[in-house]
């Protein structure tokens, strides 16, 4: 990881922070990752009040395994942090960041039954209203000029795979 640029920020290494399929490396990063999110589980059956303030400074972690562990602590035990949840699923920049893709979208999942009804209708509309002009519009540009297709019909395809996502 240390030969890695900016290696401290990046958490693509792992594909989520529970155990899948997918992440089948077996490096020392990983076998760290597991042993801490398997503590902290631990720690927030016995005492989840003691863990709410960790989780909190863990979600605004620059380093982006931290942060993805924050958002994993949340959608595992929703109801134990029902008002950190209702904060995340509020943000709404967070349906637009990739590198907590997957664990924003578990926590999408198991959040949002504790949304109060306004609450969810306003991110159902976020979500409707699709991702930023101005990032379809770049991600366009380039899939025009680096792989040939249709910045058009590119656009189209993308916000309809980032609102059917989320």
């Amino acid at each position: 990881a240390l030969g890695e640029p900016d290696f401290e920020k990046q958490s693509g290494w792992r594909a989520a922070i529970e155990d899948t399929g997918q992440d089948l490396a077996n490096t020392y990063r990983d076998h760290l990752l597991c042993a801490l999110r398997d503590a902290l589980e631990r720690w927030v059956l016995m005492d989840a009040r003691a863990v709410g303030p960790l989780i909190k400074s863990y979600l605004q972690e620059d380093r982006g395994i931290l942060r993805r562990l924050g958002f994993h602590l949340l959608q595992r035990f929703p109801r134990r942090y029902k008002a950190l949840v209702v904060e995340e699923l509020q943000r709404f920049e967070n349906l637009h960041d990739t590198s907590i893709h997957h664990e924003f979208f578990m926590l999408l999942r198991n959040g949002f039954p504790l949304l109060d009804v306004p609450a969810r209708n306003t991110l159902i509309t976020a979500i409707c209203e699709g991702p930023p002009l101005e990032k379809v519009t770049g991600l366009a540009k380039w899939a025009e000029e680096n792989r040939g297709v249709d910045a058009e019909e590119y656009s189209r395809g993308y916000v309809k795979r980032w609102i059917r996502d989320r």
